[in-house]
């Protein structure tokens, strides 16, 4: 890994408050626009603005994080759900499903709403959806978007529903 993300995700694992730290934008924003999304100029430092991050940059930047949110109670994984919101699809579906399978129960409403948003971006292709049938089958998340389902977070997100809708459907295909 670069020695700039190094030093990026070495500042998360040593802040106390995720909040406000500015690693934590920073890296959301390499992720980004790392996936192709086109970002607003000066929103990433001048210094990792050329950073173009492989498979496996991108791997050892969500295996990291993954570990962080393992190790933070409730309030600093809302922060880490959004860096891993940003992640591309491919790279984020796996670890991000057994991270939610194994730690659901104790997110907070906010955190939750994070991870849905995370989960969101790794749906929205069916195609690849399918794919991963035999790994939302051994890691259920409907309990997880059960929960979420409830008019009030309804009025929060939109997608809650729609998730629970393409994980049921590619839990069926075989």
């Amino acid at each position: 890994m670069r020695q700039e993300l190094d030093d990026l995700v070495r500042r998360l694992e040593q802040c106390d408050d995720l909040e406000v730290d500015d690693a934590a934008l920073q890296l959301g924003l390499i992720l980004e626009a790392n996936a192709g999304v086109q970002l607003e100029q000066g929103l990433l430092h001048d210094r990792l603005s050329s950073i173009e991050l492989s498979e496996r940059d991108e791997s050892a930047i969500i295996e990291r994080i993954v570990t962080l949110v393992e190790r933070h109670e409730d309030a600093g994984r809302r922060q880490l759900f959004w860096v891993l919101s940003k992640a591309s699809p491919e790279v984020l579906l796996v670890p991000l499903v057994k991270l939610i399978h194994k730690l659901a129960s104790s997110f907070g409403e906010e955190t939750a709403i994070q991870a849905v948003f995370a989960l969101n971006n790794c749906l929205r292709d069916e195609d690849k959806l399918s794919a991963s049938a035999a790994l939302l089958q051994e890691y259920d998340l409907t309990v997880f978007l059960e929960r979420m389902n409830t008019p009030s977070m309804s009025c929060r997100t939109n997608v809650v529903s729609s998730d629970l809708e393409k994980i049921r459907k590619a839990m069926n295909c075989d």
